[in-house]
């Protein structure tokens, strides 16, 4: 929505930025609650529908981007990843996950 450039190049550059640090949380949160026999089916099943968004995405996004500013698309979809982002904290598992004691 902003009109500067290097200020949009900067906001995306930050949200990329962003892209490892919570893969990297979703990572290691799999890798100590699956059991390590199935994580090789689960991170390629994860992988899989990670790839298959990004042809659905052209689809839905292709069309909009004729009818919608480009500013307003991507600032609906940082309202919809910040809510997204949310929404699993208030499940109470999901902030307990990780606190579980271990027991020899």
């Amino acid at each position: 929505m902003s009109q500067s450039l290097w200020l949009t190049a900067a906001m995306m550059g930050l949200f990329v930025f962003t892209l490892p640090v919570a893969d990297t949380h979703l990572s290691t949160m799999l890798q100590t609650q699956i059991p390590p026999d199935l994580q090789g089916r689960v991170f390629a099943v994860r992988q899989m529908l990670a790839q298959s968004v990004s042809p659905l995405s052209i689809v839905l996004f292709g069309g909009l981007a004729g009818r919608v500013p480009a500013g307003q698309i991507l600032a609906g979809l940082g309202v919809f990843a910040v809510i997204a982002s949310l929404l699993p904290l208030l499940k109470q598992d999901v902030r307990q996950m990780g606190n579980e004691e271990t027991t020899p």
